[in-house]
């Protein structure tokens, strides 16, 4: 099963906002980390504040694969990120995103807060950005040793297409329950998800997608695909064609 990993990622947050609204629908972060080789993302946090009322923060993680290998539309992917020994907290949500310029040859920058096709201020992102994930994904139940998720993150349709057609795919992790949602989470929430970065040395740590080429998908002598593990001894997901068929 091949393996991408992560050519870049970072975390554009911003902090001690006096409403969900002004933590939530800036255009812009107050700042970026994309140095750090492990960073716990304060994916949706609310609490007081020194000065009274609430503060809240909002983080979000935005990840570059360079997918210009595949050149044909994956059977399947998964999403892996490792977590620290710190445990993680809350679920998220997995989002398409066109922050590093759109492309990934572009530098994350903290304008890069909103870069969700879709998304504006004051609306959930529930219908209005594209889901990479069908589902939310409950960080808190994974394991308590620092890993890779223990449960697969498994990508959609849309991102496997996406994989295929663009030479990169970008996504966002997101708070699923207030943030995506637009919910206001006070008066106190602590959601967050301490993770390894693409800035780790090497590559054992870093986000990452493993996936399962397409293969050959014709009928072969009347028999289907499916049904065919492998031709000559050579798996079928690794036969373009047969005979130039």
């Amino acid at each position: 099963m091949p393996t991408i990993h992560a050519n870049s990622s970072g975390v554009i947050y911003r902090t001690f906002q006096s409403s969900h609204a002004n933590a939530r629908d800036a255009t812009s972060g107050i700042a970026l980390n994309t140095t750090s080789t492990s960073w716990t993302a304060h994916t949706y946090s609310v609490g007081p504040s020194r000065g009274g009322g609430l503060a809240y923060r909002i983080d979000r993680i935005f990840i570059y694969f360079d997918t210009s290998a595949i050149t044909s539309t994956p059977a399947s992917a998964t999403f892996s990120i490792q977590r620290t020994t710190s445990a993680p907290v809350g679920k998220f949500a997995i989002v398409k995103s066109n922050a590093f310029g759109g492309d990934g040859q572009t530098s994350l920058a903290t304008g890069d807060f909103d870069a969700f096709p879709g998304f504006s201020a004051g609306n959930t992102m529930n219908g209005n950005v594209t889901d990479y994930c069908d589902s939310a994904i409950d960080a808190s139940a994974w394991g308590t040793s620092n890993g890779y998720n223990d449960t697969a993150i498994t990508l959609n349709s849309t991102a496997l297409s996406d994989m295929a057609s663009n030479d990169f795919l970008i996504l966002a992790i997101v708070d699923s329950a207030f943030d995506y949602k637009d919910v206001d989470g006070g008066p106190s929430v602590s959601n967050r998800l301490p993770h390894y970065t693409a800035a780790f040395t090497g590559t054992t740590r870093d986000p990452k997608l493993d996936y399962v080429a397409a293969g050959y998908g014709n009928d072969v002598i009347g028999v289907a695909s499916a049904d065919i593990g492998e031709v000559n001894a050579v798996a079928t997901a690794n036969i373009a064609e047969i005979n130039g068929l």
